[in-house]
């Protein structure tokens, strides 16, 4: 029997990308979309996807409380921190790209059209990848030595990210674009995101 139901949206990449972890955590919830629940707004009132109802009773919204949620009751240790720091990085890592990246993002695809706002939001999000370039160029992942949930949240994010920027990506950002490919080639959940 499934421990809960997780109600998403299929369009949102946040959504897509904890049905990715759950299936490589092994996790049994059930994966629905939230517009097929009549009830929805009945069960959590902000109407806000993704959106955890457990068996139980229990309810969990928002996206980085859900994957430290489902890591925590995962026996998979492939992406449990190995201490406190490693933790806290990657909490650290997880909002950045939530907020910020993210923000940037739907400022530029669902701001007003003109040309200035989508330049202002452009140069915002190329100044975010010459931040991760930098951060990388010292380290192999984005909160340390190996990867983890934080990797897999800006990959899942990584192409469309790299279209509000524009220009040739590989020349512009090597160090991103090489982290990119190590990520695709070395992890199960990427590799699932990048081949749905």
């Amino acid at each position: 029997m499934s421990l809960g139901t997780l109600y998403i949206n299929p369009q949102s990449p946040r959504s897509t990308c904890l049905v990715s972890i759950i299936k490589a955590l092994g996790l049994d919830i059930k994966i629905q979309s939230f517009e097929e629940v009549e009830n929805f707004k009945e069960l959590f009132p902000l109407g806000k996807t993704p959106a955890y109802y457990e068996n139980d009773g229990y309810k969990l919204t928002e996206f980085v409380a859900l994957i430290e949620y489902f890591i925590s009751i995962s026996n998979n240790e492939t992406y449990k921190p190995k201490n406190i720091k490693d933790n806290v990085q990657v909490l650290r890592w997880l909002s950045y790209i939530n907020q910020d990246m993210v923000n940037v993002w739907c400022k530029f695809i669902f701001a007003s059209p003109t040309d200035e706002i989508k330049k202002i939001n452009s140069d915002a999000q190329r100044a975010q990848f010459s931040y991760l370039e930098n951060e990388l160029s010292s380290r192999p992942y984005i909160a340390g030595d190996y990867i983890t949930i934080a990797d897999i949240y800006l990959f899942s994010w990584y192409g469309l990210f790299s279209d509000v920027i524009g220009g040739e990506i590989k020349v512009d950002f090597p160090v991103l674009t090489k982290w990119y490919e190590d990520v695709k080639e070395n992890d199960a959940i990427a590799k699932e995101i990048a081949n749905p």
